[in-house]
């Protein structure tokens, strides 16, 4: 039994692996194939080419995936955007890690990292350790309970239960907390 193989794949491969982004997307415009677009798109957010990644998921109608790279792409710190990429890779703790052996460290956004990802215990740990932001973690912690009927089941929480925590102080201390560690750039809530 013969068959053929097209060599599209392999090309593609050569450009992505010699950093020729451009040509990538060139071919695969040229081709027109869903399946190699899918394969750039994997390719380009592997070598973190941004750009090459949002025209392949475009071309590959993933909405979903496409927002998420546009917000990377549009964050103000290096740091948050190769945490973010790692997230998007679903490597958290190396995402965490990126935010925590930063200079500074980005003790609130790794703190926010844990809490996006119900990571309760780790981002209140984190928030013990650095010596801020616990009643951050704790009011965000109460809003999900609340928001699901649930008891307070995690230990370390335990010690907070009586502390009061105010939506608008709440609001300012995050939002300074965010300012500062980007310089007053802003970021993602």
């Amino acid at each position: 039994m013969t068959t053929t193989v097209p060599p599209y794949p392999a090309m593609l491969y050569e450009y992505a692996a010699g950093g020729r982004f451009k040509e990538c997307v060139q071919l695969c415009r040229f081709i027109k194939s869903k399946e190699l677009w899918g394969t750039l798109a994997g390719m380009a957010v592997q070598h973190q080419d941004l750009d090459s990644a949002e025209i392949a998921l475009s071309a590959v109608k993933e909405v979903d995936k496409l927002q998420y790279i546009k917000f990377i792409k549009n964050l103000p710190n290096v740091e948050i955007r190769n945490s973010e990429m790692m997230l998007y890779k679903r490597c958290s703790d190396e995402a965490e890690s990126i935010l925590l052996q930063a200079s500074p460290k980005l003790v609130y956004h790794a703190v926010k990292l844990n809490v996006r990802l119900f990571k309760w215990e780790r981002a209140l740990e984190i928030a013990e350790k650095e010596g801020k932001y616990v009643d951050i973690v704790c009011w965000y912690r109460r809003k999900f309970l609340a928001e699901f009927g649930r008891e307070e089941n995690i230990k370390g929480f335990g010690k907070y239960l009586g502390e009061e925590y105010s939506d608008e102080e709440i609001g300012r201390k995050k939002e300074e907390a965010r300012d500062g560690e980007l310089g007053g750039g802003g970021g993602r809530k």
